[in-house]
């Protein structure tokens, strides 16, 4: 099932992009899938929404695909690497945070105030 088919832009959006149901009688687990793409060659980031991060803390069975794409690579069996990520919020994964202001303003350190 592809969770955000629609506008993502709407407040209804998922943290995951695709539900990945297992075949009927199968014992596995229902997997949520979130894609992370990128075209530029050495970038080994993505953005994680607060929805995602938190969707991934409580949600063992959640997988990250970062798929590199070489535009300039002509074999179609080279274009695409894709790097999986299952359980990426899990201490043993070792996930490095970083957090990014959206824009800048001055805080009072001491009573937490906006300027």
């Amino acid at each position: 099932m592809w969770g955000n088919e629609s506008d993502k832009s709407q407040r209804t959006s998922y943290p995951f992009d695709f539900l990945l149901l297992p075949k009927e009688g199968c014992t596995k687990p229902t997997l949520y899938a979130k894609v992370k793409a990128t075209s530029k060659k050495n970038k080994d980031w993505f953005l994680v929404s607060r929805e995602e991060y938190r969707f991934a803390c409580l949600h063992v069975n959640y997988l990250i695909l970062h798929i590199h794409i070489d535009e300039k690579q002509q074999d179609e069996n080279k274009k695409f690497r894709v790097i999986e990520y299952r359980n990426p919020a899990d201490e043993k994964f070792g996930l490095k945070l970083t957090m990014t202001m959206p824009e800048k303003k001055e805080v009072s350190i001491m009573d937490g105030s906006s300027k």
